[in-house]
């Protein structure tokens, strides 16, 4: 398994002659070149424990090599280091090749770190620059999957809120108008789709045309919606003159229409990880160095995996309230609404159908007939009465 790292060391402006470089001729071409790496191989030398025949000089002059086993922890590994001089400055390049990969990723974080280390003054006479840096190449690969798996179950949890929530005007309702354009623009950029209506389109893919910033802002800034705004007019209607409210009415309804961010309304019931802001940010920083192949050490690899495996729990365990919670809460609201709607409805037709009718005309007659039902049930008691008499007399 074979790794490789890769620097620039710029001569610094102000860096005076070294006495130890020197001169050697090309028999070749009768050339002289200025051996500028000699001091660098030095301290090489020093902080690798390289021995000094290891060095081989090609015939180029300008190309130095050295190769070696160079121990880390319980195991060693072979190390080759290529110097190129180029006028003042000098290009190294630093190869590995190990058992497994694990063991190349140490063996390039140790040689980085001695590099760097201010008492070895590697950066003394030299600006140093990674120019490839394999060890950050590892990490990011290893984290990738990862932030993947964040990004799709974070974004299924926004669709599922929102929608739930809003429904078809989920991405209209509560969303600043900034962030709305962005992402319209976003998605028509997609020539992919162009023969899906714009508003397929806006519904189906409004999540997936947010960056990070753009998400952060739309869940953590605090702002009124038009629901505030009804409640705020409901409220000051109610009465004729508003001196008259007490300062505990006043104080009660003035935090009940505060401005609250999407996150409070929507989502704080189901993720309660006070530093969910931060978290996110420092998710978002780290997602651009690793989708970007910048800088990612060992360090940012477990802050990242820990915060990350922490983000992703608290959602797996929202997206199970919602699903089997908040839907069914959902539904029963719906089911009350819907027969709550049909009883008014059914009391209106009732009333419109009773409106219609002339009572005068359908009672009368009703009225009529029982009268005369009345009397023929007296008339039958008389009879019986009169027939159940004569027979005692007898």
């Amino acid at each position: 398994m074979k790794m490789q790292n890769n620097y620039i060391l710029l001569k610094r402006e102000d860096l005076k002659v070294d006495a130890k470089i020197a001169e050697q001729e090309n028999p070749k071409t009768g050339t002289i070149t200025i051996d500028i790496s000699h001091s660098i191989r030095d301290r090489l030398n020093c902080l690798l424990q390289i021995n000094r025949d290891s060095w081989e000089t090609k015939p180029t002059l300008f190309q130095h090599v050295a190769s070696f086993q160079f121990q880390i922890e319980d195991f060693e590994i072979d190390v080759r280091i290529e110097l190129l001089d180029v006028r003042d400055d000098c290009y190294l390049n630093i190869a590995v090749d190990g058992k497994t990969k694990k063991q190349c990723v140490q063996a390039l974080e140790d040689i980085h770190s001695r590099l760097f280390d201010k008492k070895n003054k590697m950066e003394e006479n030299h600006v140093l620059i990674i120019s490839y840096d394999a060890v950050s190449e590892f990490y990011c690969n290893k984290i990738f999957s990862k932030f993947a798996h964040f990004e799709r179950l974070f974004r299924r949890l926004l669709f599922n809120i929102y929608v739930l929530n809003y429904g078809r005007e989920y991405y209209k309702e509560t969303m600043p108008k900034e962030i709305i354009s962005d992402a319209k623009k976003n998605i028509n950029s997609n020539q992919k789709k162009m023969n899906t209506s714009k508003e397929d389109r806006y519904l189906q893919e409004f999540f997936y045309a947010l960056d990070y910033g753009a998400l952060h802002a739309l869940l953590f800034t605090r702002k009124w919606l038009n629901v505030d705004e009804v409640e705020k007019d409901k409220f000051i209607s109610s009465y004729d003159n508003l001196s008259s409210v007490s300062d505990e009415e006043l104080r009660t309804f003035i935090l009940s229409i505060k401005p609250k961010s999407d996150w409070e309304r929507l989502f704080q019931d189901k993720i309660t990880i006070e530093t969910i802001s931060g978290d996110m940010d420092f998710v978002r920083n780290q997602r651009n160095q690793v989708a970007h192949s910048k800088t990612f050490t060992y360090l940012d690899y477990e802050k990242s995996k820990k915060t990350l495996d922490e983000l992703i729990k608290a959602i797996n365990e929202a997206i199970n309230i919602t699903e089997n919670k908040d839907f069914l809460d959902k539904n029963l609201e719906n089911v009350v609404n819907k027969t709550s709607e049909m009883l008014s409805k059914f009391a209106s037709q009732m009333q419109t159908y009773f409106s219609q009718i002339n009572f005068s005309d359908v009672l009368y007659p009703f009225a009529e007939n029982m009268s005369r039902i009345f009397k023929a049930v007296e008339a039958g008691i008389s009879l019986s009465n009169d027939s159940d008499n004569n027979e005692d007399e007898h």
